[in-house]
Parts: structure tokens; sequence; C-alpha cells
């Protein structure tokens, strides 16, 4: 299923999905959080999700999702479909 859609018809632009998955916190914001030290060297937010935005060992740069605090996780990684 592509992002933005439900069964076939597309509800949010792309645009839309393109500014809710890009990586949106400026260097000041991260200055000021309290997250463990260097967590942002390779998450960050989008609106409403995590983005990874270095490399790992299982994601890609640009994928996004949600973490899921109670073993609910959710990914989308577009460099691999």
């Amino acid at each position: 299923m592509e992002m933005g859609s439900y069964k076939g018809r597309r509800i949010l632009s792309e645009e839309s999905v393109k500014e809710m998955t890009k990586y949106q916190l400026t260097s000041a914001q991260k200055a000021r959080s309290s997250f463990i030290p260097g967590f942002f060297d390779r998450f960050g937010w989008g609106f409403c999700m995590s983005v990874i935005t270095r490399k790992d060992p299982l994601k890609s740069m640009g994928t996004y999702g949600w973490d899921g605090g109670l073993g609910t996780p959710w990914f989308n990684d577009p460099a691999k479909g």
C-alpha cells in the first residue's frame, strides 16, 4: 500500500507525505533535548513519526516510522521498498 492512500484511494497529497516523513528538527531544538547523548546522530523527528538520519545495520537513511513503546513498532524503508 502506498503511503497516503487507503484502499487504493489517495487521502494525503504526495507533498504532505514528504513533509511528514522529512526530518524537521533544528539544531537549537536538538541542543535543548533531554534525550540520551548521541540520540540525534541517527534519529530525528518528522511530523508524527521518527526519521532515520544515518544508515544503521537494520534501517536505511530516510526510513520513517514509530518505535512503539509497548512493542508495536512500525517502519517504512523507501530505499528498500
